[in-house]
């Protein structure tokens, strides 16, 4: 299999992405499209980003290079996002569903800590991080605003959190066979993690996910799988 791996701070610069798209979802009105199906959206979107970004995570001529487009209707758009919809598990109308909230075009770039969006001229920056910082799937702005687990396990999305500024997705770091990655295995290069976005297991893997914050506590990888 060809070899993805990158260090585990592209993963960081990724979910960031990923969870300010499923804060603009529809522009805060209901979704149409079921949550499940917003969880594999996330999951395919994280991992066609990982992939593009992989091979040129490590060169600082292609910062401001690396990115996503999303346009006003799905022709305009990312081939990444067009790959995604083509597939049978996504509907024709899910990209209005999905895109309504950007209002035209919004592009996203990626470097080694940071993440901005260019819309209308305007640059906004979302993220600004440690670029040797480890792997937390708590999104940056729940962890700069000081939320502790139990408040963050009331924040994953679920449907009905589109308005809700807090709401994010948790995306897991897992093998190829689906098995729960710690960080420090990414960060040594011991395989390719891919990115599952699931609610599922958010609480099994809040003691490990959270040992990556400043809340965090150090328990065993045991004693996480007990509680699931």
């Amino acid at each position: 299999m060809r070899n993805l791996f990158v260090n585990a701070r592209m993963y960081n610069e990724i979910k960031e992405i990923i969870n300010h798209v499923i804060r603009r979802m529809n522009n805060g009105k209901p979704l149409l499209v079921p949550v499940r199906q917003v969880y594999q959206f996330a999951t395919d979107l994280a991992n066609a980003l990982r992939d593009r970004f992989a091979a040129s995570w490590y060169d600082r001529n292609m910062d401001d290079q690396r990115y996503l487009m999303i346009g006003a209707t799905l022709e305009d758009s990312d081939s990444i996002l067009k790959k995604i919809f083509d597939r049978a598990l996504y509907a024709s109308t899910d990209f209005e569903q999905y895109f309504r909230g950007f209002a035209g075009c919004a592009i996203f770039y990626a470097n080694p800590g940071e993440v901005y969006s260019v819309c209308g001229g305007k640059r906004d920056v979302i993220f600004k991080g440690d670029t040797h910082g480890r792997y937390s799937y708590l999104p940056d702005y729940l962890t700069q605003a000081g939320v502790d687990s139990n408040t963050a396990l009331s924040c994953v999305f679920g449907g009905y959190r589109v308005t809700d500024e807090k709401a994010f997705v948790p995306l897991l770091l897992v093998s190829e066979q689906g098995t729960y990655c710690q960080p420090d295995a990414v960060g040594n290069g011991d395989f390719s993690a891919r990115m599952l976005a699931t609610p599922s297991h958010a609480r099994r893997y809040t003691v490990a996910g959270f040992e990556m914050t400043k809340f965090g506590s150090h328990r065993s990888s045991k004693a996480a799988t007990d509680h699931h």
